[in-house]
C-alpha cells in the first residue's frame, strides 16, 4: 500500500525556494478580521439572503483566490462553483479573462475585476479605469458586497498560504523568529480549519476524502504552473468594459 505524505501538499515549482505569495502575522490577520466585522451583515445577506448569487460568489472567490496563490482556496471554491452550477466553460473563462467581454457580461466581469484589484491593493486605492467602469456598472450596494466577499476570501487565502510558507520554513530548519513563530500559530490554526473542510467536503461531494486529497495534489501542481505562466503574462493595465 502506498503511503501519503505531507510533503505531497507541497508546492513543487520553483516557487519552493523564493516563497512571495501574501501570508499573515497576527497583527495583519487580526486588523484584517477587525475589518471584516464591518461587512459582517453583508455576509450574512449574501449567505443566508442570497443577495449575491451563489454561482457570481463562487466566482469572485476562485477569481481571487487565483490572483493571491491560494491553492487550498482555488481548489475549494472552483469546485464549489461547480457544485452550484457554474458551467466548466465559463469558470474557464474567468480564469483566462483578458479582459474583454461580451455586452452582457459586463457587470459580472467588472465585479470579479474589481474583487481582485481590492484584494490585491490591499484594499486601499484602485486603478483610475477600473474605478469608473465599477461606478458605471455596479451600485453603491453591490460594490460594498463585493468589497465583503473579497475581505472575506482574501483573509482565508492570506491565512492558507502561511501554512505553505511556514513547513517551506520548517523543511528550509530557518531559526526560530517571532515572525516564525507567529506563522506557525497561524498555520496551525489554518490547519484545524482544514482538517475540518475536507471531511465536510467529501460529504458535500459525495466523495472519499483520500480521493479529494489525492485530487488536489494532482490540482496543485497543474494550480501552480498556471499562477507562474499567468503572473509572467500580466503586465498590461487593468482592463477596460
Amino acid at each position: 500500500m502506498s503511503t501519503f505524505r505531507f510533503q505531497a501538499l507541497l508546492p513543487t515549482s520553483s516557487e519552493e525556494s523564493s516563497f512571495d505569495k501574501p501570508t499573515y502575522t497576527l497583527a495583519p490577520l487580526a486588523a484584517d478580521m477587525a475589518a471584516l466585522i464591518r461587512f459582517a451583515a453583508n455576509l450574512i445577506a449574501i449567505y443566508f439572503g442570497r443577495r449575491v448569487p451563489p454561482g457570481r460568489r463562487e466566482e469572485i472567490f476562485a477569481a481571487v483566490s487565483r490572483v493571491n496563490g491560494c491553492r487550498y482556496c482555488s481548489y475549494l471554491h472552483r469546485n464549489w462553483a461547480a457544485a452550484v452550477g457554474v458551467a466548466p466553460d465559463e469558470l474557464a473563462r474567468l480564469m483566462d479573462f483578458d479582459g474583454t467581454c461580451d455586452t452582457a457580461d459586463r457587470a459580472d466581469f467588472v465585479a470579479i475585476a474589481y474583487a481582485q484589484a481590492l484584494s490585491e491593493s490591499d484594499f486601499g486605492t484602485i486603478d483610475a479605469q477600473l474605478a469608473a467602469d465599477v461606478q458605471l456598472h455596479l451600485s453603491p450596494g453591490e460594490r460594498r458586497d463585493i468589497e465583503a466577499l473579497a475581505r472575506a476570501i482574501t483573509m482565508m487565502n492570506r491565512a492558507a498560504n502561511t501554512v505553505d510558507a511556514f513547513v517551506l520554513k520548517l523543511e528550509d530548519r530557518e531559526a526560530p523568529s517571532r515572525q516564525w513563530l507567529e506563522e506557525g500559530v497561524v498555520a496551525f490554526g489554518m490547519l484545524v480549519g482544514m482538517s475540518a473542510v475536507v471531511p465536510l467536503w467529501a460529504v458535500l461531494a459525495r466523495r472519499n476524502p483520500i480521493d479529494i486529497v489525492r485530487d488536489f495534489v494532482t490540482f496543485s501542481r497543474s494550480f501552480e504552473n498556471e499562477s507562474a505562466a499567468k503572473t509572467a503574462s500580466i503586465n498590461g493595465p487593468a482592463p477596460h468594459f
